[in-house]
């Protein structure tokens, strides 16, 4: 953001705001609350069930806040405070002494995410969970009314949030971004092949992510579903998993009797997708918008997902990714790709096009016309 500002020479200064985390900061130093660990430990052993966003939303998590809020923006001379998700949001409104005007970035609709991560993950009584939704929905509709801008990422996410009584004027869309540079095609390694013991004649399939509950739900569709349809068409199939969804994989041992290597953490994602023939995400849980897809059309990729995975990016089906409505179409679109590798070829070339226009430096021209209205 700082690099966009300076390129377009831009003269604001700008107070960026995310949660606080224990011994966070260099320069200025936020401490949180000790009930506010105590209370996110409990509900996760408890319940299975992560609240520390929700505490620090609404038990003023910092000490002093209000002080030192103060302070950042009289000595910084601070022009707009760009808030990083909805739950710092009120302690950084209900702290504000100056009129200064103030963005939040939505990544979601948090209520919707927190409905459905306590529905797959935890252990929460109905009542309890239900109390939990509500707290967020509340938040969400008082605060959200009384920023400046409240940007989302996707034209679903804004028309959620209208449907539940934000005010449209405060509501603009600035889809989510990726850095082309970094995540670009390149040329698969040989000794990465020879290492993972990819033949001439396999088609190698990928899937990265995090231990979040929808990609536990997509890897169990890929081995109780996808693969073994795939496999009993073709033996040659192969594919990798990257991210800390690789942990999943091995405790419950998926990588024993089927052609999956969990690759852990992986520092250059860039050589792995090389390796790719396919990218498959069977997406069928989550919200927000879906970076995951939009770095692999980035690496030039065919990708075969559902429709949820295609959230705020501009997609044509079978021109520049694949959309199946089932698990049943995705084994069809990798058999139908493998029979047709000229297509595979033309479908990844217009994903990366696509990406393109999700650059870091293009989207966040869109941020820049926002910070020019509110200071003039």
């Amino acid at each position: 953001m700082i690099e966009v500002l300076k390129k377009n020479g831009v003269e604001i200064r700008l107070l960026t705001y995310d949660l606080p985390w224990i011994k966070n900061g260099a320069h200025y130093h936020y401490g949180v609350k000790t009930e506010t660990i105590v209370i996110a430990i409990l509900s996760k052993v408890l319940f299975n069930l992560p609240t520390f966003d929700l505490a620090c939303a609404t038990l003023s998590p910092i000490r002093f806040f209000e002080k030192k809020l103060s302070k950042i923006l009289e000595d910084e001379k601070i022009d707009i405070i760009q808030v990083e998700n909805l739950w710092p949001l009120p302690p950084v409104l209900d702290s504000m002494e100056s009129s200064l005007p103030v963005i939040v970035t939505l990544h979601d609709v948090y209520s919707d995410r927190y409905s459905e991560l306590i529905k797959y993950t935890s252990r929460c009584p109905k009542i309890l969970s239900e109390r939990l939704v509500n707290a967020v929905k509340r938040i969400e509709l008082e605060y959200l009314n009384r920023v400046d801008i409240a940007v989302c990422l996707t034209e679903e996410d804004k028309a959620r949030y209208t449907s539940m009584g934000v005010k449209e004027s405060k509501l603009k869309v600035i889809p989510g971004a990726i850095d082309i540079t970094r995540i670009k095609p390149q040329n698969p390694d040989p000794s990465l092949r020879r290492k993972y013991m990819l033949g001439k004649e396999d088609l190698v399939l990928f899937f990265a992510g995090s231990m979040m509950y929808q990609n536990k739900k997509a890897i169990d569709d890929i081995v109780q579903y996808i693969l073994p349809r795939l496999l009993a068409k073709n033996s040659d199939f192969k594919i990798l998993i990257a991210g800390s969804i690789s942990k999943y994989v091995k405790k419950r041992g998926y990588s024993k009797n089927l052609p999956i290597i969990p690759l852990g953490y992986v520092e250059d994602l860039n050589k792995y997708y090389a390796l790719a023939d396919i990218v498959v995400i069977p997406t069928r849980l989550g919200t927000g918008f879906k970076t995951k897809t939009l770095e692999a059309m980035a690496a030039g990729k065919p990708v075969v997902c559902t429709r949820k995975a295609t959230r705020g990016i501009e997609v044509l089906n079978w021109k520049n990714i694949v959309i199946c409505e089932n698990l049943e179409e995705i084994v069809n679109a990798i058999l139908s790709l493998r029979e047709n590798g000229e297509l595979a070829e033309m479908i990844g070339k217009n994903a990366r096009t696509t990406a393109e226009k999700y650059d870091l430096c293009r989207v966040f021209k869109g941020y820049l016309t926002l910070y020019e209205k509110l200071k003039s």
